[in-house]
C-alpha cells in the first residue's frame, strides 16, 4: 500500500502501523500501559456491523473480546 501511494503522489511518505504486529492482548496491554484501557474499552469499537459498543457476535467483536479476556487473565496471574 505504501509503495502504491508513493507512486501516485508528488512526494514520499511512509505509513506507520505500530499495532499491526501486536496480538489483541498485547494491544490491550499497551492501552493499559499508556493509561487508556478504560477509554478504549468504553469509547471505541471495531464492530463490523457498526453497533456502538459492539454486537458481540461478528468476527471483529469476538477477536476484540477474546484479546481483552486473554490480557485480563494474564494480568490477574501476575
Amino acid at each position: 500500500m505504501n509503495v502504491s501511494l508513493n507512486l501516485a503522489m508528488d512526494y514520499d511518505f511512509q505509513i506507520h502501523t505500530p499495532l499491526m504486529y501486536l496480538t489483541k492482548a498485547q494491544t490491550w496491554a499497551l492501552a493499559d500501559e499508556l493509561g487508556y484501557l478504560d477509554y478504549v474499552r468504553e469509547q471505541t469499537h471495531t464492530c463490523y456491523n457498526g453497533v456502538v459498543g459492539g454486537c458481540g457476535e461478528c468476527p471483529s467483536c469476538v477477536l476484540r473480546e477474546r484479546g481483552l479476556q486473554e490480557y485480563l487473565a494474564g494480568k490477574q496471574a501476575v
